[in-house]
């Protein structure tokens, strides 16, 4: 009896390993269940297009001086968002799908003709991932589709991750370097010298009126306004008479780490958004007016100089420079230097 028990019971579970084996062999998702990558070797791409559908794309590539903006000037993008954006997709696992249906393709906007996001990473001429990023699955997730598979999944991707519009690619910080720690700055008739390292450094002002001298508060905002300048967008590598830069509204002159270089600044006639354009690159920048503020407002000469003189010699930086120079008009006053002791001298 006992025999016959263990018998029927191994029967039993053979039985039920058999059925779920035939269940899962019957299954048509059960492969996709399996968690896998969305796309093997992301880490070797050297090109990235994105597009919205709304006629924006964003074609990123790398090349020997780093990733730029293939389509839009070949300024250099940011190689953190680039990053970012490749560890996003290399940490997404694929399970389950939601559906699988072209009706829910549609619904979910991850279908041929109508998706948030289309997604092409590539190795040369090789695709390393072709994706339909869709609407949003909740907080942080959105659907997606492995062009070529039915199969529609959540994954923790979202659209803002990966903007079409090729600005939204740019390094922002590309003008820092030029303005890192300045041994000299120019603003019209106003030239700031650093003397010495360290503790011991000092900053000296030329083209100070006497009873004048230099605002330390004033400096240490302009510094840091240098030093913290990021632009918006390109405008393009060819200057248009509209951006106002014939008569600038700043003309700024550092002299630093990277050498020296000339920002100048136009405003656009009846826009809040500014122009501006390194001597060191080819490109013309766009900053918006709210991002603008903290330049324009450090480099008035009102902000850097305090003394009787200050108030009426405070157009002298924003003077409308000629073309290709900066402004050179002199007060009738008495010119002096002064150190950041607070000594002045006659000059």
């Amino acid at each position: 009896m006992k025999h016959k028990l263990i018998l029927l019971s191994g029967l039993l579970v053979a039985q039920l390993v058999l059925a779920a084996g035939l269940a899962w062999r019957a299954d048509p998702l059960a492969p996709a269940r399996q968690a896998r990558a969305l796309a093997p070797g992301l880490d070797t791409a050297d090109r990235l297009e994105i597009s919205d559908g709304e006629g924006h794309t964003a074609v990123v590539q790398k090349g020997a001086k780093g990733w730029r903006l293939a389509n839009h000037f070949d300024a250099p993008a940011s190689p953190h968002k680039v990053q970012q954006a490749l560890d996003a997709l290399a940490a997404v696992r694929l399970d389950q799908p939601v559906a699988t249906t072209e009706a829910a393709a549609r619904r979910f906007e991850v279908a041929k003709d109508k998706f948030a996001r289309h997604l092409v990473v590539k190795k040369g001429d090789e695709i390393l991932l072709d994706l339909y990023l869709g609407r949003s699955a909740g907080v942080g997730r959105a659907h997606v589709r492995l062009a070529g598979e039915a199969a529609i999944h959540q994954a923790r991707l979202g659209e803002w991750d990966f903007p079409a519009k090729p600005g939204r690619w740019l390094d922002q910080t590309l003008l820092q370097a030029e303005a890192r720690k300045p041994k000299k700055v120019r603003l019209g008739t106003l030239v700031l010298h650093k003397e010495g390292e360290g503790e011991k450094a000092r900053w000296r002002a030329d083209g100070l009126a006497a009873g004048e001298s230099l605002d330390q508060d004033g400096l240490k905002k302009l510094l840091d306004a240098l030093a913290g300048v990021q632009v918006d967008d390109v405008l393009g590598i060819r200057p248009d008479p509209a951006w106002g830069l014939d008569h600038p509204e700043r003309s700024i002159e550092i002299e630093g780490e990277k050498g020296h270089v000339t920002w100048t600044i136009g405003h656009p006639e009846g826009a809040d958004h500014r122009v501006l354009k390194s001597s060191a690159h080819p490109w013309y920048f766009r900053l918006e007016g709210w991002n603008a503020k903290p330049l324009l407002d450090a480099t008035e000469r009102s902000a850097l100089v305090k003394g009787a003189a200050a108030a009426e010699k405070k157009s002298d930086v924003s003077e409308k420079a000629p073309p290709g120079g900066t402004a050179t008009t002199v007060s009738s006053k008495e010119k002096t230097s002064h150190t950041a002791d607070g000594d002045s001298q006659s000059q």
